[in-house]
């Protein structure tokens, strides 16, 4: 089964509106080829605030994204990445 995980920012990650943040994340790939399909979203508890970026080449693994300057003040942000993947098998 692969894994997914946002290595940046981290759960006390504090954003300032306006300015570049770096968003990063890992993926294994044991047992699966990963698609062209990386997926960013800024999240909160009610579900997408903003698409940061879709489709984006398998290789890439950052997104630069500066949080608009009208977005409501909060501790309730997260980021989201999604792929796509292909099982190849080699599951240890």
């Amino acid at each position: 089964m692969p894994s997914l995980t946002v290595t940046a920012p981290t759960a006390s990650s504090v954003w300032t509106k306006g300015v570049n943040q770096n968003i990063t994340w890992s993926a294994s790939s044991v047992g699966v080829t990963w698609e062209d399909a990386w997926s960013v979203f800024l999240m909160d508890g009610s579900g997408t605030v903003a698409t940061i970026a879709t489709g984006l080449h398998n290789s890439i693994r950052s997104r630069t994204y500066a949080p608009p300057v009208n977005i409501e003040s909060d501790n309730d942000y997260y980021i989201l990445v999604t792929g796509q993947y292909t099982e190849t098998g080699g599951d240890p």
